[in-house]
């Protein structure tokens, strides 16, 4: 959803922190519980265009810091990490 550039809600419902930071970095909307879930989705019909884009800068820079650089040589680094990892 992130990589289409859709609206993300974290639906974390464990009584644990979540590892991955969607909602800190701005990336996502917030679902720690049921009410915040509803919430996120109804909020998520009616965001403003600078809401949108900050969504979007969150998941840019999660993306980035996680996933790597966002230049479209995502499958080469993935066989280059597969054929180190295979490496005698």
């Amino acid at each position: 959803a992130m990589v289409r550039d859709r609206v993300v809600v974290h639906a974390h419902f464990s009584k644990s922190p979540s590892v991955m930071p969607f909602v800190d970095y701005g990336a996502a909307l917030p679902g720690f519980t049921t009410e915040e879930v509803e919430e996120s989705l109804c909020r998520s019909a009616d965001l403003s265009f600078s809401e949108r884009k900050g969504l979007r800068d969150g998941r840019r820079a999660f993306l980035r810091d996680f996933a790597g650089p966002l230049d479209g040589r995502a499958g080469e680094r993935f066989v280059d990490f597969v054929a180190e990892v295979l490496a005698p």
